[in-house]
C-alpha cells in the first residue's frame, strides 16, 4: 500500500513539474505582405494584426512559429524557435515575427501592442500594412 501511495505522489509531483499555462495569445507581423495563420504549437495566434484568442493552453518548451502569405499561401517559418516557460504569471503571450523571419516572444498582464522595433520597421516602410492606426 505504502508503494501505491508513493508512486501517486510521484506522479502528481512530476505532472506539476510540466504545468501547461492557458493565457491569451496574440499576433503581431512586420512583413511586407499581409499574414494569416501565425502558427504555434497548433495554436492559431491571428493573422498578425493584435486581434487576441482567448484560453489557450500552452505547453512549455520550444517552438518554431509557422505563417502564410495571405495572397499566394505560401508557408514560412521562423529562423529560431520560441521558448514557452513553466509556471509564467502573465495573462497574455504575444508573438512578433519580423521581416527576417525572427519571432520575437513577450509576456505581459497589459493589453498587446507593437515593439518599438515593429513600430519602427512600419514607419520606414509605409507601403506595408497600417494596423490599429499606430501611426
Amino acid at each position: 500500500m505504502k508503494k501505491i501511495i508513493l508512486l501517486l505522489f510521484i506522479s502528481f509531483n512530476l505532472q506539476s513539474c510540466t504545468k501547461n499555462h492557458t493565457a491569451d495569445i496574440a499576433a503581431f507581423t512586420y512583413l511586407p505582405y499581409f499574414t494569416m495563420d501565425v502558427l504555434c504549437q497548433g495554436y492559431d495566434f491571428g493573422p498578425g494584426a493584435g486581434g487576441v484568442s482567448i484560453n489557450v493552453n500552452l505547453k512549455p518548451g520550444e517552438y518554431p512559429v509557422y505563417w502564410h502569405d495571405a495572397k499566394d499561401g505560401k508557408k514560412y517559418q521562423s529562423i529560431n524557435k520560441i521558448k514557452i516557460p513553466e509556471n509564467i504569471e502573465y495573462q497574455y503571450v504575444v508573438l512578433h515575427v519580423y521581416a527576417n523571419h525572427f519571432v520575437e516572444v513577450r509576456f505581459t498582464n497589459n493589453w498587446p501592442e507593437a515593439t518599438e522595433k515593429g513600430k519602427i520597421y512600419r514607419k520606414q516602410n509605409p507601403h506595408n500594412l497600417k494596423i490599429n492606426n499606430e501611426y
